[in-house]
This record gives C-alpha cells, structure tokens and sequence, in this order.
C-alpha cells in the first residue's frame, strides 16, 4: 500500500527549514546594518561639536617664569673691516648677509691714481738708473785715464834723473796725475749718489706698488656680513 503520510511529513520538515534559514538571513542583514550603516548615520545627523584652542609645550623651567623680555645675538667675534687709505669704490663683489671665507675679496678700490704714480716712478728709477750707468763709466774711464798717466809720470821723472828729459815734463805729468785723481774721487761720490738714488727711487716703487695691493679689500675672518656694504663708485675712509 502507498504510504500517504510520508510526504506530509518531508513537506513539514521543509517548511521548518525554510523559516530557519530566513530568520538566519534577517538577523545577518540586521546586524550587517548595525555595524556599517548606523555608525555612518550617527557621524551625518549627530554631530559632535569640537572646539579650537591653541597647544602650547610648556616645560617645568618655563612654567615658573613670570617676566620675559626680547633680545639679540652678540657675535663671540666682529671684525670691522675699512681700507687703508681713502679711494673711490670700483667693485663690490659680496652682499649684505653673505658668508664669507678668510682672504676673499669683498670689494676692490679704484686704481687709476696709483698706476699713474707707479708708471712715473718706473721713469724716474729708469732714469736713475741711467745715470748711476753713467757715472759708473766715467768712473772706469778716468780710471783708466790715471793709470796711464802715473806711468808717463814714472817714466818721465825717471827721464829726468837721468838728464834725457827735462824735469818740467815730469812736473806737468805729476800735476796731471794729481788731478786724475781728484776727478775720480770725485766720479766714484757721484756713482754712489746714483746708485744710492737707484735704491731710494726702487724702494719709493716697491711702496706703491705695495699700496697697489692695499686697494683690494679681503675679509680678514670667516663670517657672515652683517651691514651693507659700499656701492660702486661711493668713496670710502680709513674709517670701518
């Protein structure tokens, strides 16, 4: 015989299932919502109000002052720098603020005057120089001059004793002979005016050109420039 009841049955426990199976899919989408959607829904409709306020690090040390008071930096060391003599500016090769390094050249002096004067002192050791050559030669020629005629001298007081020659002949040469001497003492003083002149006048030329040097003004520190410096074609002191 059919059993009728069996299917009833198997249609009973499918339906069971199914309810099982839906709650279990409403309680996931529930609790899917609760966390995803209801936070999201807070943070739009229930805002939290926030306040703005200035954050400040205070240490122990600073929270028992009650004075304070503003100042400046004072350099362990300053070098105030100025040329040696008085001149035009010609160039400015630094900048207010700029670091420097000892030995660089910050700015240099107008050097016209000074190589005029340097030309010139060149003509006047040239010059000097000429002279004291000068000198010189006419010292060796009259040199020369007495040497011969101390000979002549010689031979003719010699002449004389012996009778050949009259002693007149020997006097003059004596005379003569004197007054090569005379004129060479005198040419050796003057070669050595020219010559003391030559020194003097290369000497005059060395401290130009050592004041030629002095138109280049360099930083005797490194530092940092702290005024500004001279413009181009301003004139500038000994004064820093």
């Amino acid at each position: 015989r059919i059993n009728r009841e069996a299917p009833a049955r198997a249609q009973r426990r499918s339906g069971v299932w199914r309810w099982l199976i839906g709650l279990a899919a409403l309680a996931g989408a529930g609790v899917a919502f609760y966390v995803y959607a209801v936070p999201r829904l807070e943070g739009e409709l229930f805002k939290t109000a926030v306040t703005y306020t200035e954050v400040l690090s205070v240490s122990p040390a600073q929270a028992s002052v009650q004075l304070t008071s503003a100042g400046y930096v004072v350099p362990q060391r300053v070098s105030h720098v100025a040329p040696k003599m008085p001149g035009k500016v010609a160039e400015v090769f630094v900048t207010q603020g700029q670091r420097v390094t000892p030995g660089q050249v910050l700015l240099t002096l107008d050097p016209t005057d000074d190589n005029a004067n340097i030309l010139a002192a060149k003509s006047r050791v040239a010059a000097v120089q000429a002279r004291a050559a000068s000198a010189r030669a006419s010292v060796l020629t009259l040199q020369a001059e007495l040497a011969e005629g101390k000979l002549r001298a010689e031979r003719e007081r010699r002449l004389a004793k012996e009778g050949v020659s009259a002693s007149g002949i020997a006097e003059d040469l004596a005379a003569r002979v004197t007054s090569l001497e005379r004129r060479v003492a005198a040419a050796e003083a003057e070669a050595a005016a020219a010559a003391a002149e030559v020194r003097a006048q290369t000497a005059e030329l060395a401290a130009m050109t050592t004041r030629l040097d002095n138109l280049t003004i360099r930083a005797p520190i490194a530092g940092v420039l702290v005024t500004k410096p001279p413009q181009a074609g301003e004139v500038v002191s000994p004064q820093p």
